[in-house]
């Protein structure tokens, strides 16, 4: 006779992280079906099967978090939001040069991209993560010789809680963090990525990216993103964190600040970037590609004069 199970403790924000991460290590498993002596499925995938139908019937099946989810963490909308700044024409100019003599130099980088849009469909985020990659690997390229790319998949981010005057805890998986460091501490990212090692040998940038299916409604996965971009900066202990949410056609870029009092945060994000579908458009693909190699270098710091971005009232 099975038992029955009960789980208590999640609610909101928590609850919906929570099934993303069981659903993100359901998928990487290889499941092997077996039988136990009392006859019943004992294989891993089966429980957590039954772990999601339990998680989901609390909230009506899954769905990203919502405006009013962030709000009650206390994570609102800054008075101004980032806006690409008019002479971004006249500066790719200068930065589609740079990597030029590396494999992926801005001329590779738009081959890979126009073989995507042949090769491979736009159907699902596993799709959306091949041209993800082109965008990393391109911005890796363009960083300063003294400085090197450490890009991890998949990066846990321990349970940390939201804020003082809440009990609500977030935690859950970030799809991409890139850190940029001097070749030394590099190895040591390479060989023990994960986000403990970043917060006790802090590595200049650490930026963090979400990926999503393809979809005009990009912007309703903002919330979640928003607060996984939180959760990364609370657990790294940085006041400011530098993010993007995207398909790999469409970006947008965020940038995160926690209030003073520890209590929450403001946050500003840019229109979304096409980069063309279903052909490349130039210049784009290379604007995305330069602010990335600058947002990964100045992850930790506010919006300045040589940024790509320029915060202005709404």
């Amino acid at each position: 006779m099975a038992k029955k199970r009960k789980l208590s403790g999640l609610s909101g924000a928590d609850l919906v992280l929570t099934i993303e991460a069981i659903e993100r290590l359901q998928r990487s498993l290889i499941y092997e079906d077996s039988e136990t002596e009392e006859g019943e499925t004992g294989d891993l995938g089966g429980g957590l099967a039954d772990v999601l139908l339990l998680l989901k019937a609390r909230v009506g099946g899954t769905k990203p978090l919502s405006d009013d989810d962030l709000e009650k963490l206390n994570i609102t909308p800054d008075d101004k939001g980032i806006f690409l700044k008019s002479d971004h024409a006249q500066r790719v100019v200068t930065t589609s040069v740079l990597g030029q003599d590396k494999l992926w130099s801005s001329l590779n980088f738009y081959r890979q991209l126009e073989l995507l849009e042949t090769l491979v469909p736009t159907t699902n985020e596993a799709c959306a993560r091949v041209w993800i990659d082109a965008f990393f690997f391109r911005a890796s390229a363009m960083l300063p010789s003294n400085k090197h790319m450490v890009l991890n998949l998949e990066q846990v981010v321990p349970q940390i809680t939201a804020c003082p005057s809440s009990s609500t805890t977030l935690s859950g998986f970030i799809n991409y963090t890139a850190v940029t460091a001097n070749e030394k501490l590099a190895k040591i990212f390479l060989s023990d990525p994960i986000l403990a090692k970043f917060r006790t040998t802090l590595p200049t940038g650490f930026f963090v990216a979400e990926a999503k299916v393809r979809s005009l409604q990009l912007t309703g996965h903002l919330p979640q993103t928003i607060s996984e971009i939180y959760a990364c900066a609370k657990s790294l202990k940085k006041n400011i964190l530098r993010g993007a949410l995207t398909d790999g056609h469409a970006w947008i870029f965020i940038i995160l600040v926690l209030n003073s009092d520890g209590n929450g945060a403001k946050y500003r994000s840019s229109l979304p970037i096409y980069v063309g579908h279903p052909q490349v458009i130039k210049p784009w693909p290379d604007v995305v590609a330069a602010i990335l190699s600058h947002w990964i270098e100045n992850s930790f710091a506010d919006i300045g004069s040589d940024d790509w971005f320029e915060s202005l009232s709404y």
